[in-house]
């Protein structure tokens, strides 16, 4: 299952986006001003050629793509288990193909678990500014962490 809510005002839709998400704002980044969460969207195909869209987890340096350039960078937050499945696969090739269009381009790039400092289930139920979706909040993991 995948745990999920608001973290202040942004969506996260897993442990590790969040844990990702506390790492910026160590980093000094500011949500709405210096990074945003799922504001880009890159068209791209699946291996049937059936048309898809890739909304990218975050972009880092703005808050659109011409306030990011030149030194924005798009980050896809992903367990690394997951990163090679084909799918995941097909939309990072279109996202690389993407910012390698813009001019001056952006970067790209997969963040792992081990680029991250990961966060237990039972550690983040007591972070201050976390809104729980009300499908985690009825998880059995969840009301074992000791949240309820």
């Amino acid at each position: 299952m995948s745990f999920s809510g608001h973290y202040r005002t942004m969506r996260f839709r897993s442990l590790l986006e969040l844990a990702y998400m506390r790492q910026l704002e160590r980093e000094g980044f500011v949500f709405g001003e210096t990074a945003s969460y799922e504001t880009v969207k890159i068209p791209y195909r699946i291996g049937n050629g059936r048309k898809r869209t890739y909304v990218v987890d975050f972009l880092l340096g703005g808050t659109t793509l011409a306030a990011a350039r030149p030194q924005g960078v798009l980050v896809e937050v992903k367990w690394s288990k997951r990163v090679n499945e084909r799918t995941n696969r097909a939309k990072f090739a279109a996202a690389r193909s993407y910012v390698a269009g813009l001019l001056p381009p952006l970067m790209f790039r997969v963040v792992t678990e081990a680029d991250i400092e990961t966060l237990t289930l039972k550690e983040a139920v007591g972070i201050e500014g976390v809104e729980w979706s009300d499908r985690t909040k009825r998880s059995r993991a969840f009301k074992r962490a000791g949240k309820r």
